[in-house]
């Protein structure tokens, strides 16, 4: 049996690493396992060759890869709060910036009445459903706007058509008044 001698970072000892106690088998898997106080991972690899069938375990020491799992778990804990910070303030101002001209649009609707119906919403130039929606509703508007003035039109051509007619009749009415009391 062959051991190598200490590494150079002086991680573990060689020597001090427990032995693997389970008998040569010629169909084992390699196997991997952490040993000892020393935590030390060792991978166990079944080698055959014309002079024999050996075992081969190849160990690291898991120190330095255990230190940098801490810092990576310190990191962590730290930027995760951070970062979770700035994906909310970005998604909110990205919301809010995509939500802006919704929200022109609903200021302008709220600006319309049957008094003004000149007032148009901005068509926005976005090329999306957005734009449609606004076009769509100038459209209505338009539609809306000749609706009112026709009907403004049909009111005051009947109020006048009709006070020829009642001036007559009141005319009549008086004499008929008039007429009585005599």
């Amino acid at each position: 049996m062959y051991t190598s001698r200490a590494p150079i970072d002086r991680a573990f000892d060689p020597g001090a690493v427990p032995p693997d106690m389970e008998p040569l088998r010629t169909d084992a898997a390699p196997v991997t396992r952490i040993a000892g106080p020393q935590d030390v991972m060792i991978r166990v690899v079944q080698l055959h060759a014309p002079s024999g069938d050996y075992r081969v375990e190849l160990g690291a020491a898991l120190a330095s890869s255990e230190a940098v799992l801490g810092r990576l778990g310190i990191l962590l804990f730290v930027l995760l709060p951070v970062l979770s910070v700035c994906a909310a303030t970005g998604g909110y101002l990205l919301v809010a910036w995509a939500l802006r001209p919704v929200d022109r649009l609903s200021q302008t609707a709220e600006q319309l009445s049957l008094q003004d119906l000149a007032v148009r919403l901005p068509a926005l130039r976005s090329g999306d459903a957005l734009e449609r929606l606004s076009i769509a509703l100038n459209n209505m508007l338009e539609r809306l706007r000749h609706s009112v003035d026709a009907s403004r039109r049909f009111l005051a051509d009947a109020s006048h058509e009709l006070r020829t007619p009642l001036t007559i009749i009141k005319g009549s009415c008086r004499n008929c008044r008039a007429a009585r009391r005599k």
